[in-house]
């Protein structure tokens, strides 16, 4: 192999090696999104954790995409639609229900919700962007939603016949609802916008979103209070959760592609479950193993190679 081929393939290692890194580091930050949110949710109102982590993101993230909002608003005006709906459902109420739910379940039980998000995916990139459905994909999907079930009824399916359920692990079946449906329509991001000003402008659409329900929970149920611990939160969710873990991805796929980084995004519930047993004191048991397994055999039908007759 000459000289130059053996230079190329060790700078493409390297790469590789740093893109892994990257992902990895994106798993940790996302993981620990989830832990955060429950380790402050009887200190912080859940809406005010939304807006502020969105402020601080859209603040960070404004001095380098400023210009970039300036010269392609003209695109990002035409496809307005795109941007609601990105910024609205999956931006401002994805966070504020996350947080919401994390009021109500244990940051376990969150994190292994998430998993169920890969499965979830296919049904609204059927229904949004009309991608069909194969046997394999829709045989996993029911298989995940056994192990949803699993964790929602803590293992005791007769809870179903009385609608015991924990209400924050209903609102996070929702959030990964939200977050399944802004993975199929970012799809639709106009390719006269670049990635960074296009996340720009969906996070300064869901801070103007929530404005008017974070100045409903002050008034109503409780403010966001002006500690430097509330502050500390909102900062660490909005720069390393948000713009950073955004900003390693992107450079990730730049570098692996998107077929081979996809599959790193079952790290987040890995690292949000170690997390939480370790900081939180959370612990795991039996329905919650159960539960994962059913999961996992529904991401492996779902996601792997397999014939490709439509559901």
């Amino acid at each position: 192999m000459p000289p130059s081929a053996e230079k190329s393939d060790h700078k493409t290692d390297e790469k590789t090696g740093l893109a892994v890194l990257m992902l990895l580091a994106c798993g940790l930050f996302w993981g620990s999104n989830v832990v955060v949110g429950r380790a402050v949710h009887e200190d912080l109102p859940p809406i005010g954790l939304a807006f502020w982590r969105n402020v601080a993101a859209f603040a960070v993230m404004l001095p380098f995409t400023a210009r970039g909002l300036i010269e392609q608003w003209p695109a990002i005006r035409a496809n307005m639609g795109v941007f609601l709906a990105a910024g609205v459902i999956g931006t401002a109420l994805f966070n504020a229900v996350l947080y919401w739910a994390v009021q109500g379940t244990t940051a376990v039980n969150a994190s292994l919700m998430m998993s169920l998000c890969p499965v979830t995916v296919p049904i609204f990139a059927m229904l949004i962007l009309r991608v069909g459905l194969t046997w394999r994909q829709a045989a996993g999907i029911a298989a995940s939603l056994g192990g949803v079930v699993a964790i929602v009824t803590r293992g005791d399916v007769m809870a179903l016949a009385d609608f015991s359920f924990n209400q924050g692990d209903l609102l996070m079946i929702g959030a990964m609802a939200c977050w399944s449906f802004y993975t199929v329509i970012v799809k639709l991001r106009p390719p006269s916008i670049d990635p960074f000003t296009f996340l720009s402008a969906l996070l300064l659409v869901a801070v103007v979103t929530l404005i008017p329900f974070y100045a409903w929970e002050s008034a109503t149920a409780r403010a966001y209070p002006a500690t430097w611990e509330a502050a500390a939160a909102a900062t660490y969710l909005g720069l390393f959760p948000t713009a950073l873990a955004l900003l390693f991805f992107n450079k990730a796929v730049e570098i692996m592609g998107p077929n081979r980084t996809g599959p790193y995004n079952h790290l987040v519930p890995v690292f949000a479950t170690i997390l939480a047993v370790i900081f939180l004191d959370e612990s795991l048991a039996l329905f919650h193993l159960a539960g994962a397994a059913f999961i996992a055999v529904g991401l492996y039908l779902a996601t792997a190679p397999g014939p490709a007759r439509r559901a």
